[in-house]
């Protein structure tokens, strides 16, 4: 406010007629007031609407992750796990599918992991093991892969063992 009142002392002290370089710019002191209040209400407004932008609370909800839908990757699970035993007697284009649901959890840093027969304690921990009913099997079968995000097991796979 200060300077906008040492601009009417000058209009006063110049006379009603501000002159600018320019001979055909007339500026008096009833426009310099009209600018000034135009000015004045247009900062406020600038100022109100910064004001409630940083005021309003930053609602951010997280996207959900794919390892938060559990009845999801179950299903899933299960998907992989069936479709691996009978993968030779499936369509071509459903194989292609399957194929594309281990991309899309890799996308997700999601890894389906199949049991192969190991001494790592680490493979242990990711499946549990179930007696076989069939006498016939003599080796560890997948029934469903485990699913693994980094060095987190999302689900345990499941292994029939003779």
């Amino acid at each position: 406010m200060a300077e906008r009142k040492s601009c009417h002392k000058l209009a006063d002290e110049i006379g009603e007629t501000v002159r600018v370089k320019s001979p055909l710019w007339r500026i008096n002191s009833q426009s310099v007031d009209a600018i000034l209040d135009y000015l004045q209400e247009r900062l406020e407004t600038i100022d109100q609407e910064v004001a409630s932008v940083d005021d309003k609370p930053k609602d951010i909800t997280p996207k959900p992750k794919l390892e938060d839908h559990q009845d999801l990757l179950e299903w899933l699970q299960k998907l992989m796990g069936e479709t691996r035993q009978e993968q030779a007697q499936l369509p071509k284009f459903t194989r292609q599918r399957i194929d594309e649901l281990g991309m899309i959890l890799k996308f997700h840093g999601v890894e389906a992991e199949f049991y192969q027969a190991s001494e790592e304690e680490d493979t242990w921990s990711k499946f549990d093991f179930e007696p076989s009913l069939n006498p016939n099997i003599k080796e560890y079968i997948t029934i469903k892969p485990a699913l693994i995000k980094g060095d987190r097991v999302l689900l345990r796979g499941l292994v029939y063992q003779s």
